[in-house]
């Protein structure tokens, strides 16, 4: 495990007060309906999708999650970070703290601070109060997902969408979470760039030029193997 540098919680500090300018700001209060609504969402992916049990792969995303939790600001929810069974490269975040990621991005990352930027990225959605306003969507929260015809992706009824402004919003909060966990957090970029998303990757290389060098890709390479390798053993069958 390395050790963090003792000025990285200044960074970060600096950073995430950067990263909340022109934002809805990093918040540490409840907004009313959207715990009932991520309990009744969660309730219907546990029906509908396949879930992994708590294994050794969900043992390792909890513990990069409980890593960036402990450098991020306050929320009004306590963080809950599940693996879905699925081979494509994906997160998402329900509100309430909840927290999805399929098995596909543990195969697509190329190093721990990879799958960290794809956690960080869907905590910067809750950070930002991106779930507040559940008005738009029939049945769900936010901006991720919408129920009927999409051009998103999902699992069962539901279909994830993008809101480019929503995405850089939470990709803003992200990269001091990631720097305050002792992740580089180029490898936001990284990982975005292999998606063929452009706008987002532009997006992020602007955001970085701000964001001094430094972090680690790996804080513990032989667990993010073992994770990655398991998955892969089980795609392969």
């Amino acid at each position: 495990m390395t050790a963090l540098p003792r000025s990285r919680p200044v960074v970060a500090a600096l950073l995430l007060a950067a990263a909340t300018t022109g934002v809805v700001h990093a918040r540490a209060t409840d907004c009313g309906r959207e715990e009932r609504v991520a309990r009744a969402t969660a309730a219907r992916i546990e029906r509908e999708w396949p879930l992994r049990p708590d294994d050794a792969v969900t043992a390792w995303v909890r513990r990069v999650g409980r890593r960036l939790a402990d450098g991020a600001p306050d929320s009004p929810y306590p963080w809950s970070f599940t693996v879905v069974r699925d081979r494509s490269a994906n997160a998402f975040a329900i509100g309430g703290g909840v927290v999805y990621v399929h098995d596909g991005t543990i195969v697509a990352a190329r190093n721990e601070a990879e799958v960290a930027a794809v956690l960080a990225h869907e905590m910067g959605h809750e950070l930002a109060g991106h779930f507040c306003d559940v008005t738009g969507w029939p049945g769900l929260l936010g901006d991720l997902f919408a129920t009927g015809p999409s051009d998103g992706r999902g699992i069962g009824s539901m279909r994830q969408t993008i809101d480019p402004a929503r995405e850089h919003a939470a990709d803003r909060l992200s990269l001091p979470i990631l720097a305050a966990a002792g992740y580089d957090p180029r490898a936001a970029l990284d990982i975005a760039r292999r998606s063929g998303r452009d706008r987002r990757s532009d997006d992020l290389l602007a955001l970085l030029r701000d964001v001094p060098r430094g972090g680690a890709l790996d804080l513990d390479r032989p667990a993010f193997d073992a994770a990655r390798r398991q998955v892969r053993g089980e795609q392969s069958r």
